[in-house]
């Protein structure tokens, strides 16, 4: 997959060429987020002009870093958030431009995470996408839970990126509407 010239594969290792030849090859999460940080300087136009944010709320920290990657190399800054508690707290914060939330983490879920979200002062309109691995089933229905779209896991990068950057911009509800 080409992403602004550069090429990420990620099944089992994460490998990222660049432009400039740079490539770098790694299969553990420590090593991803040096990757991300690597990569994300020598993408061509990073730093150009403000980025917009975007809060992952995923409890398993490997999805986590490659989400990510992947967000970071498309050209979005990133907050983290490993469980809804700390995305409510990390949108109130912060308050991204987009959040990419799991429907099922611990402590607090995703679909109630949301709603707390979009009943903050200033959060109420920023645009929230579901991620889940549980089916159709919660695509079709993601409108009635307060999302704005929904990604199916494993996640695909051009996927993830028309998502955000069909979102940013839209009020929530819009998936709702259609």
């Amino acid at each position: 997959m080409i992403l602004n010239g550069g090429t990420l594969i990620a099944i089992g290792t994460a490998k990222c060429v660049m432009n400039n030849g740079f490539e770098r090859k790694s299969n553990d999460s420590a090593s991803l987020q040096n990757l991300a940080e690597v990569s994300a300087d020598t993408v061509p136009g990073a730093g150009m002009e403000a980025r917009k944010t975007v809060l992952i709320a995923e409890d398993y920290e490997d999805i986590r870093q490659m989400t990510r990657i992947m967000i970071e190399l498309i050209g979005f800054d990133v907050i983290e958030a490993a469980n809804g508690y700390e995305a409510v707290e990390q949108a109130k914060r912060n308050k991204p431009d987009v959040v990419l939330m799991d429907i099922a983490m611990p402590k607090l879920n995703g679909i109630t995470a949301a709603s707390m979200i979009h009943q903050l002062e200033g959060c109420r309109n920023i645009p929230i996408i579901a991620i889940t691995a549980f089916g159709r089933e919660y695509v079709n229905e993601a409108g009635a839970y307060g999302f704005d779209a929904v990604i199916e896991k494993p996640i695909d990068m051009d996927e993830l990126k028309l998502a955000i950057e069909s979102q940013i911009g839209n009020a929530p509800g819009s998936l709702a509407s259609h």
